[in-house]
């Protein structure tokens, strides 16, 4: 959804997404640990876009978002989601078609 300018006498609106409660057993499927936090003041290269503008306006909205955050006394963060774990190598022999017989001896 994008951003209209605003007007004179326009009232701020903030969009709150719940990620995480525990009383209650809920974590939303956007909600990543604080496994891996990230300085978006100086983000890893291995998580920025490759190319030079996407990169520019990455940071413009991270940059932008603090803004937001801190002007109503908030905080903002970044954080990564982990690397996938590697899926487990293929069986050797058949790989994964079922064997059909009886076993002997």
């Amino acid at each position: 959804m994008a951003a209209s300018p605003a007007k004179p006498g326009d009232v701020a609106l903030y969009e709150i997404e719940p990620l995480l409660h525990l009383e209650y057993g809920y974590q939303s499927p956007s909600y990543v640990p604080h496994i891996r936090l990230v300085d978006d003041r100086a983000p890893p290269a291995d998580l920025m876009p490759p190319a030079t503008d996407a990169r520019r306006d990455l940071l413009d909205e991270w940059k932008a978002k603090r803004a937001m955050a801190e002007g109503v006394g908030g905080s903002f963060e970044v954080r990564a989601r982990p690397p996938a774990p590697a899926s487990p190598p293929p069986r050797p022999g058949f790989g994964n078609r079922p064997i059909f017989g009886r076993k002997t001896g």
